[in-house]
Order: C-alpha cells, then structure tokens, then sequence
C-alpha cells in the first residue's frame, strides 16, 4: 500500500488482496493482515492490529474478505504520509464515506476502554476530524 496510487480500479485492488492474502485462502487473517500493518507503520503494535483488523472486519467473521479489504485499501491508498491515527481512520470508517458516525466511533473507543461522550453518540465527523480527536484523546 502507499499514498502514490493514484488510480485503483478492481484489478489492481484484487491483486493487492491477494499479495496480502498469504496463504491463499481466499481471505485475510489477523497474521495476514498484522504483517501488512507492521510493514506499513513500523510502531505498530499487536493491540493497534488487533484493533484496526476489528474495524476493517465489520461482520466479524474473524477474517476480511474482498469487500471489507476494498472499502479499506481505497481508503488508505488515498493518504499522504499517512501515520497510525489515520491507519485507524481510515479502518473505522466502515461504509467509506468518509465520514465517522457515533457507532463508528464507539467501536474504536470501546476497544481502547474509553468512555465515549454522549454528545459524541449523535454526533457524525468527517474523517479528517475523528484523526484529530483520537489524537489528542486516545494515548495509542
């Protein structure tokens, strides 16, 4: 992956998928996809894996198939330089819209055991703006 994609279209995302998909199963495991994310961010630990391979997986069927992979690597291709913050964005951003709704947001906090405002439950935020506020209140 790499912020210099400037066109993706279904090839290119399915060969990526199976790059990704080591041993050739059809589908990507949380080891699969922790290796994609060390060699991505280098800080990266086990728990902040394990936490954006549970939003990229949104039925939690304990592995990401094509169509969460898609809406996922699109995302994260997009970015420039991008850092672990935006890694995380760009996973909770479930229905890639760019927008972060209240229960996109309670799925990151509840994995890090933070209590989520209720103002934040109704609330939507650009993408942009949930990055900002996980940085300054979410210690990764």
């Amino acid at each position: 992956m790499g912020a210099n994609a400037s066109h993706l279209d279904p090839p290119v995302i399915t060969r990526a998928f199976k790059v990704y998909d080591d041993n050739e199963d059809g589908k990507i495991e949380l080891k699969e996809f922790c290796m994609i994310l060390q060699y991505q961010a280098d800080l990266i630990d086990e728990k902040l894996c394990q936490l954006c391979f549970s939003l990229v997986d949104t039925d939690g069927s304990n592995y990401i198939d094509q169509k969460e992979f898609h809406s996922f690597f699109v995302a994260y291709t997009k970015l420039e330089n991008p850092d672990i913050y935006d890694l995380i964005g760009c996973a909770a951003d479930v229905n890639g819209d760019d927008t972060i709704d209240g229960k996109e947001l309670k799925r990151v906090l509840d994995f890090k055991h933070v209590k989520m405002v209720e103002e934040m439950n109704k609330k939507s935020m650009t993408k942009t703006e949930f990055v900002d506020y996980i940085r300054k209140n979410v210690k990764l």
